[in-house]
């Protein structure tokens, strides 16, 4: 299998950067909101001190997030997770 690769324009409080992220297998993921099958993305880090990004998109969620996790070189990291869906 080749390995996919996606590059996205982010923005920043001072800046904009572009970040690499490897599209991974597609799997099931097991939340507040039930199950969901989704694709993971995951960010290159290039250095030590890089936000280290996780990214669960759901093609049954219109290809939103179904789980974002943010991990800090220190470890310190912000995980949020799909709970629900209310139509508009």
């Amino acid at each position: 299998r080749t390995v996919e690769r996606l590059v996205l324009q982010v923005v920043g409080p001072h800046s904009v950067d572009f970040w690499r992220f490897v599209v991974g297998e597609e799997e099931t993921l097991s939340l507040a909101g039930g199950e969901v099958r989704a694709r993971k993305l995951s960010r290159v880090v290039e250095g030590k001190d890089e936000l280290r990004v996780e990214v669960w998109l759901a093609p049954a969620l219109n290809w939103l997030p179904a789980r974002i996790r943010l991990t800090q070189a220190s470890g310190d990291y912000i995980d949020q997770q799909w709970r629900s869906s209310e139509a508009p």
